[in-house]
């Protein structure tokens, strides 16, 4: 990757270099042109009393609120787009979400989060997945070359230090992508790790970091690369993205495809542009997924180059929350890369996070 080392070093120029289709902005459509035929006559000829008429009807429809700016709840620019413009939702009525635009806005809940501590981070690490168990965190970094599995020290408070307890290295012809921690079929702790555009994953005893030879795997996707993946115990299945907009339901132990979900926004669709008919709920599907945690049955990604998090639920792949990590690491230095990487903790309802290059990690709560 070049030095804002999208995955296209994983390459500039490369397939994550180009952010294309439903993820690009669309144009601003042009202003129709007025017409210049004469008022008709009833206007020329009563003015006043046409206004009078008028302006009770606009002020009732005005204080009803069924004329409106339409904000970027819903629009379709993108997963910047999943941000309303002040970065936070409108609310819904105390029954629950009802209208469509109550269910729309219902998912976008701004950054409805907590930071609970700052932690230090590795900023050389070009983060691609974290995975925590039992009091141990580990890392899985990038590049060609430094793409390594660490694991990085915790207090006993857990608290991380920064410090790395131990690490592997992969040949420098893989770019390692994400990690996950799990138990096999004998109940022994392991580690799986993908890559990103060699089809090929590796298994590790999770204590000793050895690699198990025999585990050495191949695999594909729709896009034939591995972005990131987590686990899904009550399933025993993995759970992979691609940076297309499905993901894919691997069994633990044939390592083989179940299924493949696709991931989709609701957003609203107001067929004609008029602002008094009620706007219809579509589904356009979330392109870039990337690294990926399981969190209460909900399935948490990152979107590349987004500063995001959104919970997939993953039986349908529709999103139901949005996040809005956009002020977490605001003065961000010229080497920091983009916000990747999710990790549970030591605690139920708390998460770790990061991204590429950073020289922090964050423990947040996530309050909506």
């Amino acid at each position: 990757m070049a030095v804002r080392r999208r995955k296209a070093a994983k390459g500039s120029g490369g397939s994550k270099g180009d952010a294309t289709s439903t993820m690009n902005k669309q144009g601003a459509q042009q202003l129709q042109p007025t017409s210049t035929t004469d008022p008709p006559f009833y206007l020329r000829r009563y003015p006043m009393l046409f206004a009078a008429i008028l302006f009770p009807v606009l002020s009732v429809l005005l204080l009803r609120g069924d004329f409106r700016i339409s904000g970027n709840v819903g629009s379709s620019e993108g997963v910047k787009g999943i941000i309303s413009s002040d970065g936070t939702s409108a609310g819904t009525s105390a029954a629950g979400p009802k209208s469509p635009r109550e269910i729309v806005e219902a998912i976008y809940v701004g950054d409805a989060y907590d930071v609970l501590a700052t932690y230090p981070h590795d900023p050389n690490a070009f983060t691609q997945g974290l995975t925590y168990f039992g009091g141990r965190l580990y890392e899985g970094t990038g590049l060609n070359g430094a793409s390594e599995l660490r694991e990085l020290e915790m207090t006993p408070q857990a608290d991380v230090t920064g410090n790395i307890l131990q690490s592997t290295k992969l040949d420098k012809k893989y770019f390692g992508e994400g990690i996950a921690h799990y138990h096999d079929a004998g109940g022994n702790e392991r580690i799986i790790q993908i890559t990103w555009q060699e089809q090929t994953g590796f298994i590790y005893d999770a204590t000793t970091f050895d690699k198990l030879v025999e585990k050495e795997f191949r695999y594909e996707t729709k896009t034939n690369e591995g972005w990131g993946i987590t686990y899904d115990a009550s399933k025993r299945e993995f759970i992979v993205s691609d940076g297309s907009d499905y993901i894919f339901f691997w069994d633990r132990d044939t390592l083989q495809e179940k299924r493949r979900v696709q991931v989709t926004l609701r957003q609203l669709l107001n067929s004609n542009g008029d602002d008094d008919e009620e706007p219809q709920i579509t589904k356009r599907p979330v392109q870039h997924i990337n690294e990926l945690e399981m969190v209460d049955g909900l399935i948490f990604a990152n979107i590349w180059y987004q500063d995001v998090l959104v919970a997939i639920d993953p039986v349908d792949g529709q999103v139901v929350k949005v996040y809005d990590f956009s002020r977490l690491y605001t003065k961000r230095s010229p080497d920091a890369d983009c916000f990747n990487g999710i990790s549970v903790s030591d605690k139920k309802d708390e998460l770790l996070v990061t991204g590429k290059n950073w020289p922090s990690m964050y423990r947040i709560k996530l309050s909506g």
